[in-house]
């Protein structure tokens, strides 16, 4: 999908403003985009429809040297779009096209074997995973299909403006069994351990189950728990442009440092230092950190 964001602070999308776009989005595409910016190399699946947004997208990653080879173009449908306003108060607002959008028509005939025996590592997006039940079947297929040993990075990224959390929780219970790597946001964890008594309990108990699971908490840093072992990672000192994107490219940086070698604890704050880069640059795609920019901010502190 591409994006378009409303230049305006405190300015809800029913009136009338000026936008910024469109910029090549999707959680997915933005996590993809900061771990090959960092040297490793990724393949994005998905479907566009037969227009200029789609031009956007593919030209924006083939910039970046992702592999477009499996993003299907549906020539009945449109590409998928998000229009967001930011409010003072960190919150935001979306809106949506993608349920009827091309992204929709993604499903279980875009599988490609082949293509699966040669990952390493999958990132699966609930925000992803809500759009139409053709890929809500996909994701079931892909689960049962994919190696053992191929690590699987889930993002839970609940919208509540596109789908019901109870829904939402029954379909992206495959993703979350499989996954190796969990990475909510804040208020995000309990959904998947509703008996925990707050967040970083829930992330506890996800961890005792042998889950890597980082807890994104914006300004505050993050939260990291492996092996029995928890750390609170501080967030690094940055001027806040526009936080979108900012926590899949924490997400896409932290594993191209678990592909590097790092230990956890280190991965998630090379993850929190390309964080603190992309809350300072605006655009999606276009705030992925450098290895050059993130060093520079970890020899900073």
């Amino acid at each position: 999908m591409v994006e378009f964001v409303k230049k305006q602070i405190d300015s809800p999308l029913s009136e009338y403003g000026e936008f910024m776009g469109p910029f090549a989005a999707g959680d997915p595409g933005i996590t993809l985009n900061a771990c090959t910016t960092l040297g490793y190399k990724g393949c994005y699946v998905g479907v566009a429809g037969k227009d200029a947004f789609a031009e956007c997208f593919m030209q924006r990653m083939k910039k970046s040297g992702i592999d477009t080879s499996h993003i299907r173009i549906d020539e009945n449908c449109a590409t998928g779009i998000s229009m967001l306003t930011n409010f003072s108060d960190g919150s935001r607002k979306f809106l949506f096209t993608l349920p009827t959008s091309a992204a929709s028509k993604l499903g279980p005939s875009d599988l490609d074997d082949e293509l699966i025996k040669q990952v390493k590592w999958i990132h699966l997006s609930g925000f992803a995973i809500s759009i139409s039940d053709s890929i809500v079947e996909l994701h079931r297929q892909l689960v049962k299909k994919i190696y053992k040993d191929v690590l699987v990075s889930f993002d839970p990224n609940y919208r509540k403006d596109v789908i019901g959390i109870e829904k939402y929780k029954k379909i992206c219970a495959p993703v979350f069994e499989r996954c190796n790597l969990f990475l909510p946001s804040y208020g995000e964890a309990g959904l998947y351990c509703p008996e925990a008594s707050d967040e970083l309990d829930a992330c506890r108990r996800i961890a005792a189950t042998g889950k890597l699971v980082a807890l994104k908490d914006g300004t505050n840093g993050c939260y990291a728990f492996c092996n029995g072992k928890e750390k609170h990672i501080p967030s690094f000192p940055a001027v806040e442009v526009d936080p979108t994107g900012a926590g899949d490219t924490f997400g896409g940086a932290l594993i191209a440092a678990l592909m590097d070698g790092k230990d956890f604890f280190e991965a998630a704050r090379y993850g929190a230092a390309a964080g603190s880069i992309a809350v300072s640059r605006v655009g999606l795609l276009d705030i992925a950190p450098t290895r050059t920019d993130i060093q520079t901010v970890l020899d900073g502190i």
